[in-house]
């Protein structure tokens, strides 16, 4: 292998790796970076050790207190962040020179969400602009704000997350939506026809993580104050979240459309506030952005 091929090989390897080591120099631990991250700690400490391993140098000194940057890991810290930069001016660049040539709409959609409520706006939109070229792309929880800054993606529908307190995002909102629960069949709560936070107190829960729905934090909150020693696991929901809450007889707690499903029995509960459902998109749209938008505020008018 060539010089020039083995760089293009370790900037790859360290784009893959840069968010660990910013995380820990933010966070100034191990645990503490990997909680952030919603990843185990010897996840992440396996991705320092590689990147060390790449870079050919110690990036912190550890010890029982934490993780503090070597001298030469402040100065890595300090130009991956201004190459970071770089980088991004360099991509949003060229993809709005891309995006000028062909005037392609980058839509991302939820492939963990049942439904995805991009997919029925960009199906109205094919339908209203069949002239118009569009591009449906997978994006994910932990992934979808920077696929939007990194103009990987033009607009989404999601929730509104505390990720998108951002002078350069909008959130446009649409109608909020319910919570709901799935019940292992055959659970003492399935006899009822509504649940509050108060049915919720002492049982075996899946909610998400904490720090990202202002609505699952405030709920979260409640139901531990009701019952502190409440068994609550916490994690990004896919596609067999619910089927593995079912066989270990977990309730699992979410938000948007009712799940239909014989593994679990659904019960809606009760909450406010309820979650804000709307579009997300980077400040300054292009035109085909803000038709997208303006389209999906149509068809939320109109129950669609």
């Amino acid at each position: 292998m060539s010089e020039q091929s083995r760089d293009k090989v370790q900037f790859s390897f360290l784009d893959r790796h840069l968010d660990a080591f910013w995380m820990v120099a933010e966070k100034g631990s191990f645990l503490g970076a990997a909680k952030a991250l919603y990843i185990s700690q010897p996840a992440l400490t396996k991705q320092i050790n590689r990147l060390e391993e790449q870079v050919g140098f110690r990036l912190f000194k550890r010890s029982n207190k934490g993780a503090v940057l070597t001298q030469a890991g402040e100065r890595f810290l300090l130009e991956t962040h201004r190459l970071q930069e770089e980088y991004e001016t360099l991509v949003r660049d060229c993809r709005q020179i891309a995006a000028n040539e062909r005037g392609k709409l980058r839509v991302g959609y939820f492939v963990n969400v049942r439904s995805s409520y991009s997919l029925v706006v960009a199906e109205a939109y094919h339908k209203r602009y069949p002239e118009e070229e569009m591009e449906l792309l997978e994006i994910s929880t932990d992934s979808c704000l920077r696929d939007l800054l990194r103009e990987r993606v033009d607009v989404f529908a999601g929730y509104d997350s505390r990720g998108f307190d951002r002078e350069d995002v909008v959130f446009c909102p649409l109608k909020s939506w319910d919570y709901y629960v799935n019940l292992p069949p055959g659970h003492v709560l399935c006899e009822k026809g509504e649940l509050a936070a108060e049915d919720l107190a002492g049982q075996k829960l899946m909610m998400p993580p904490y720090g990202i729905f202002r609505g699952t934090d405030a709920l979260l909150d409640r139901i531990r104050s009701l019952d502190p020693g409440t068994d609550i696991m916490t994690e990004i929901y896919d596609n067999t979240t619910y089927f593995r809450c079912a066989m270990q007889g977990r309730i699992a707690v979410y938000f948007g459309h009712p799940a239909e499903d014989p593994a679990y029995v659904t019960r809606h509960l009760i909450w406010e506030p309820k979650a804000a459902h709307g579009i997300i998109y980077r400040k300054n749209p292009a035109e085909n952005v803000w038709r997208f938008v303006t389209l999906a505020k149509e068809l939320d008018a109109s129950g669609s």
